[in-house]
């Protein structure tokens, strides 16, 4: 007959004890901005925060994205910028990707929606663009000289 090391009780204390060191050393959040004007999350994604000693640990497992700082806030703007410079990294390189690099930004397009400069026109506006007697190579020509 095999003797048990601990009580039941000794073992719910234990059980307690251990659920509460990995409940305060880690949280998964939900960060539903990059606070960035160009980059908009289509939904939020989860990352998780490890505590160590005087330094909090931000990461996003989907594309082993990380960063460090020394408070909560902080690790999260850095994570929001290293997604951002990896998302751009991986698109500007598109061609030459690996196939873990290429399952990375196919997540990321999916989970990030870019938006360029939105032009605001009146009505106005719109319609003097619409009869303007420039051709495309009158265009370019302008935007040259103008540098």
């Amino acid at each position: 007959m095999q003797e048990s090391i601990l009580t039941p009780d000794q073992y719910k204390d234990l059980s307690k004890k251990i659920i509460y060191a990995v409940d305060t050393r880690y949280r998964i959040i939900p960060l539903n901005s990059l606070k960035h004007p160009k980059y908009h999350l289509k939904a939020p994604i989860y990352v998780t925060l490890e505590f160590e000693e005087d330094k909090v640990i931000a990461s996003f497992d989907d594309i082993e994205a990380f960063s460090y700082a020394d408070t909560t806030s902080e690790a999260i703007d850095l994570l929001s910028n290293e997604i951002i410079q990896i998302f751009e990294d991986l698109m500007e390189d598109k061609e030459n990707l690996g196939s873990l690099p290429r399952k990375w930004l196919q997540y990321l397009e999916e989970i990030i929606e870019c938006r360029l400069g939105k032009l605001k026109l009146t009505q106005k506006d719109f319609m003097n663009l619409i009869n303007c007697p420039l051709s495309l190579k009158d265009y370019e020509t302008i935007l040259k000289k103008r540098g």
